[in-house]
């Protein structure tokens, strides 16, 4: 099975578009000092919003039995016994629900020992790497994905 996630194209070059118009129409208005500093640091955020969600693609993906997941820091692959737990995090937000993808995956550094007494106690170890996704990233709904990461042969918690 071979699927992949990540942020619309068309979000991402909104957001540059939003950008300029940001930097445009505050020169057009001719703005004073300080409040061109504030807008400028708006248009770099937009604009650091706008490359990632253009560079990080695809930011999860299921190939060959592989767990990949790409982040600022870079990309790497997981198979199943590196994959702790796999669960959709729904919280209500001021009346509006909203659901996160949560991963807990193995860290470079997990020891054996606490990799053991963890499993043993059902949690993931102390030291394992926490990635959460939401709507956004994934350009998808959270439950869909982890539907589809349960099929792939995942362990999903409902």
């Amino acid at each position: 099975m071979q699927a992949s996630w990540s942020t619309p194209l068309a979000f991402g070059y909104a957001l540059l578009i939003g950008a300029a118009v940001l930097v445009v129409g505050t020169l057009a208005a001719g703005i004073d000092a300080i409040g061109m500093v504030l807008v400028l640091v708006a248009a770099l955020g937009l604009v650091f919003f706008g490359v990632s969600a253009l560079r990080l693609r695809p930011r999860l993906a299921v190939h060959d039995n592989l767990l990949t997941v790409r982040t600022l820091t870079g990309q790497r692959s997981y198979p199943p016994e590196e994959v702790y737990r796999i669960r959709v995090l729904s919280l209500r937000h001021i009346g509006r629900r909203s659901s996160q993808l949560e991963l807990d995956l193995a860290n470079d550094a997990t020891t054996s020992r606490d990799d053991e007494e963890s499993r043993r106690r059902g949690l993931p170890p102390a030291d394992s790497r926490l990635v959460v996704f939401g709507r956004w990233d994934l350009g998808d709904d959270p439950h869909a994905v982890a539907e589809v990461l349960a099929a792939a042969g995942f362990a999903v918690e409902q």
